[in-house]
């Protein structure tokens, strides 16, 4: 008799787990063959897994694992649902999925990675938001007449993608506007300015600043490494990471 030091095994991915009331429809896959459990979007009317970069709005349904048949395979041995064939997309209802990292949560949202990183594959579903993130760089502006430097720069909400002007108004004192032109806020060199999200420092050069000299800091913006999808985890996955959600209830 096995004896089971975590929880026993929910099912395989890909099973619909609630059969009452769930919503699915036939649809044919595109060129590249599907395991159950994985998420699907639309591609010129057929199944298509995610090839990164999407939004949420492009999840369409989760692939469900076909019972008695195994879509057309002829080999019990293949767990992928092939090119071409039709398979069944869940549209509302409970699934079985493979977590691929986090820890799930009665209740918790669901992520589906958009953005390949070390050892995270697009697809994957997880239980950590991975959000876009903000970068900031900063230069002193072309045909200063001072040397005064920006540094320990950083960058958090609320500030967004495009060029912040630092003008000085002074040799010292300068003004900030944001990349719609709106000011920020005054500042003076060696103290540390933080408005809006945006924070750095001008130290001064040996030559002065004068009036109209600038420096502009740069933010930009990185692709989500996931996204939420419609969907919440039904409690803590089994010891091979199959955990049920309900999808687009």
């Amino acid at each position: 008799m096995s004896a089971y030091s975590t929880r026993m095994p929910a099912g395989f991915a890909g099973d619909v787990s609630r059969r009452q009331g769930a919503v699915t429809e036939p649809c044919v896959l595109g060129s590249t063959a599907m395991a159950p459990g994985s998420i699907v979007k639309l591609s010129s009317g057929k199944a298509a897994p995610l090839a990164g970069g999407e939004d949420a709005s492009a999840v369409y349904g989760v692939l469900t694992r076909g019972y008695p048949t195994q879509h057309g395979v002829g080999s019990l041995s293949s767990d992928l649902v092939p090119a071409g064939a039709v398979g069944d997309v869940l549209r509302s209802g409970y699934v079985l999925v493979h977590l691929a990292s986090g820890t799930a949560a009665k209740g918790g949202a669901v992520y589906v990675r958009v953005t390949a990183a070390a050892g995270k594959a697009v697809g994957d579903i997880e239980a950590v938001a991975d959000p876009d993130a903000l970068d900031i760089a900063g230069a002193a502006n072309t045909g200063n007449t001072g040397d005064a430097t920006v540094g320990t720069l950083s960058v958090d909400d609320p500030a967004y993608a495009g060029d912040y002007a630092v003008v000085m108004t002074s040799a010292t004192a300068f003004d900030v506007f944001d990349p719609d032109g709106r000011i920020l806020g005054s500042g003076v060199a060696g103290t540390e300015f933080s408005a809006g999200g945006v924070t750095f420092s001008i130290t001064a050069g040996s030559t002065p600043c004068a009036a109209s000299d600038g420096f502009t800091l740069t933010v930009t913006e990185s692709a989500p490494g996931n996204v939420p999808i419609p969907a919440t985890f039904q409690g803590q996955g089994d010891a091979s990471g199959v955990v049920e959600i309900g999808f687009n209830l």
